[in-house]
């Protein structure tokens, strides 16, 4: 067998089709030969039928051809991808795409790497990339629980009750009806009414308790199926409040919050990403009074958000993110503007408020709006997303609204971009919590130590965001690069969160978490 030369796509096609391996950068494309295995770091490539991860239609040797010609090489979702798929359907990837892609373009000719992830996966990742790997890349596949199947259920309900009108009573006459209600009914009544319904519904998609054969998963469906009363009913709370009088549901954040008329919603509402630090570039470069700098130097400031990149980071990688977000509310204001609200529902206890309004899946659902794959990039992107109000998670078994702390909505997450740049504006002051050291979780740099190739000029003017809103979206943004660079990192200095070492349940195999790992061939010691 030969191996291609990692810059020569032409002698890798020609590889292919003689048979060889065509070794592309990094990742390779393995030969097409029937029953031959690729190496671990190859996209293994076609077998009999020359089609690539059962993709037929679009053969190896067409994608290939692709990237010879500069475009992105297409196997099914337009990019040749190396995987690695956990229990739960987070993906975690390194990927390699030829050419151009809307906005991805490789160094010198080189291939661009690319990481796909989940929004799951990217907390995770962030939490500790050594637990996140020794689970989803060093495991088979986990069984399902009956805390993930119960969350589902939750989901599944709050989603047919919305597609039911719930939500909307007071611009549905004839669904309120169907409840035994109309326009006279106390919110006391819609409530009872709407939770009789998810019950209802509830009980429809239920699996019994009894049916269980394993006594300690009945006995924790069991308590689960407790829970859901009080669950329902804030659900049902929700509903009926936030579509009446909107003073009377945010009660003391009333001032704070505009919440508008309800004009639609979107259930499970899929979404697909793609962006890169150009993306991020123009929207750091297009923040009033800033002077422009180029993208190494923005990648090195953001490094020092996130402790220092991993071995994996590259100034040209590219995220994608996939996934789904649970609750897309369209709201129009008092001005006739419309403003968006991203809810994601949670069935687990309720962390710290930190971890609330710096909650990375929600950043992740910010940014899959923001960059649709497929369509423009850099500032026109930006300047066309969908205006978002809050994103807030939304804990259904102990709170009657979401992001509730003292008030309803008192920790909503604010948007990571405004008016076609990073948030600018001043932090929203909530009942309770006057400014921002509450809820912002980020360093502060060092005027006076700027990073290794970067300009006193550039790093004063980028420290002196310190405080803001527009450093903690950064440092948001950072903190999902920092994953894709770490879910394709070959060696990693890892530092996890203390949120995460409080409950991890790998210590007794992670040496990050663990500090010390002893077994009997050797000492790990982080």
């Amino acid at each position: 067998m030969s191996a291609a030369d990692p810059d020569d796509w032409s002698f890798a096609r020609s590889a292919v089709e003689n048979g060889d391996d065509g070794m592309i950068g990094k990742t390779g494309i393995s030969g097409a030969l029937e029953g031959e295995a690729g190496t671990p770091d190859d996209m293994s490539g076609a077998v009999a039928d020359d089609t690539v991860n059962g993709s037929a239609g679009y053969t190896l040797n067409d994608a290939l051809g692709d990237a010879t010609n500069g475009d992105a090489a297409d196997v099914g979702s337009r990019s040749i991808t190396q995987s690695v798929t956990d229990g739960t359907g987070d993906v975690g990837a390194r990927d390699v795409e030829a050419g151009h892609n809307r906005g991805d373009a490789g160094h010198a000719g080189e291939p661009v790497p690319v990481a796909a992830l989940s929004p799951s996966a990217v907390d995770s990742l962030w939490a500790c990339p050594v637990c996140w790997m020794l689970e989803n890349r060093f495991a088979g596949p986990r069984p399902g629980s009956v805390a993930t199947a119960f969350g589902t259920l939750i989901h599944a309900v709050a989603q047919q009750g919305s597609e039911e009108g719930l939500d909307r009573l007071n611009s549905d006459p004839e669904r309120m009806q169907s409840l035994g209600l109309d326009a006279s009914a106390t919110s006391v009544q819609r409530i009872d009414a709407v939770t009789a319904r998810l019950r209802a519904i509830y009980e429809s998609k239920r699996t019994d308790p009894n049916t269980i054969t394993d006594t300690r998963d009945r006995y924790a469906a069991i308590r689960k199926d407790d829970a859901a009363v009080d669950m329902l009913s804030n659900i049902a709370g929700y509903f009926v409040a936030s579509d009446g009088d909107a003073g009377a549901y945010l009660g003391r954040n009333a001032e704070a919050i505009e919440l508008g008329r309800l004009e639609h919603v979107e259930c499970e509402r899929e979404f697909a990403a793609r962006f890169n630090l150009d993306d991020i570039l123009a929207a750091y470069n297009g923040l009033e009074g800033m002077q422009p700098v180029s993208r190494s130097i923005l990648m090195a400031c953001m490094g020092t958000l996130v402790g220092g990149w991993p071995e994996g980071m590259d100034e040209h990688l590219t995220i994608r993110l996939s996934g789904r977000i649970d609750r897309m509310e369209t709201r129009i204001l008092a001005d006739g503007s419309e403003s968006v609200r991203l809810i994601d529902y949670k069935t687990g206890k309720v962390p710290s408020i930190k971890q609330i309004f710096n909650d990375l899946q929600l950043v992740c659902y910010q940014l899959g709006l923001a960059f649709p794959e497929g369509r423009m990039r850099g500032a026109v992107a930006l300047a066309a997303m969908p205006p978002i109000g809050q994103s807030e998670l939304f804990h259904v078994g102990q709170n009657g609204a979401p992001a509730q702390s003292y008030a309803p909505e008192g920790i909503f997450q604010p948007p990571l971009f405004t008016h076609g740049t990073l948030n600018a504006e001043p932090f929203t002051p909530r009942f309770h919590y006057k400014d921002a050291g509450a809820f912002l979780d980020m360093p502060t740099p060092d005027p006076g130590n700027p990073p290794e190739g970067v300009e006193a000029g550039d790093w004063r003017r980028f420290s002196a965001l310190a405080g803001t809103q527009t450093m903690w979206a950064l440092t948001m943004i950072a903190r999902v690069f920092y994953a894709g660079a770490a879910s394709r990192s070959a060696t990693i200095t890892a530092h996890p969160q203390p949120t995460h070492v409080a409950f991890c349940r790998m210590k007794q195999s992670c040496p990050a978490c663990a500090g010390q790992v002893d077994t009997i061939f050797e000492t790990r010691q982080a």
